[in-house]
């Protein structure tokens, strides 16, 4: 038996098998999702089109399924920021490459001298500034420091994004594939060479 009822985004009448009642279905107008209720709240109507059930129990908000295909997108676009923040800072890092080096091996020599690796790092900062005027750090260094943040915060935040994603069966493959542009930032990140 039949369960007509108005959709409550779009107001249109809709139809669904009794076995979907008090479920969740997609709107075949709107494409929402709604709950459908127990029984008919519409006359006997012709022309009602019918729902399709959403896979999976989403409790609560019925816009989640359409937020959650959005989220796809997201992870893709955070995903490929990260990649552009890693890149930029590897690029920025290499062009310093002997600064970089010649601080890596003060900081070595000084850790050597059982310093601990705040006062080593302290101290062989202090070596690398005294090249520049004033005694502050290069600009380079906030550069890498700023770009290294925004990495992280883009990456961690494609990821979570992803992984919720994933859950909704339209958005799974721009998960995957946000999922996979992370794996690739990781690898450029610490295998840039």
């Amino acid at each position: 038996m039949a369960i007509r009822f108005q959709c409550s985004s779009c107001s249109q009448p809709i139809e669904i098998d009794d076995v979907w009642s008090s479920k969740l279905v997609a709107c075949p107008y709107c494409q929402n999702t709604v709950t459908a209720p127990a029984t008919s709240t519409l006359a006997d109507l012709t022309s009602t089109p019918t729902a399709r059930q959403i896979v999976g129990d989403f409790a609560g908000d019925a816009s989640v399924p359409a937020k959650r295909s959005r989220l796809g997108i997201v992870s893709i676009v955070l995903a490929s920021l990260a990649i552009v923040f890693v890149i930029s800072y590897v690029s920025v890092g290499a062009a310093h490459i002997d600064q970089l080096n010649s601080f890596n091996e003060k900081m070595n020599e000084l850790i050597t001298q059982d310093l601990d690796f705040f006062t080593a790092s302290q101290r062989a900062s202090a070596e690398l500034f005294q090249t520049s005027p004033g005694g502050a750090p290069p600009m380079w260094i906030f550069a890498i420091g700023m770009l290294m943040i925004g990495a992280g915060m883009c990456w961690l935040s494609a990821v979570t994004c992803a992984l919720i994603a994933s859950r909704n069966s339209t958005s799974r493959k721009q998960a995957f594939i946000a999922l996979g542009i992370c794996a690739m930032t990781l690898v450029l990140a610490f295998f840039p060479g």
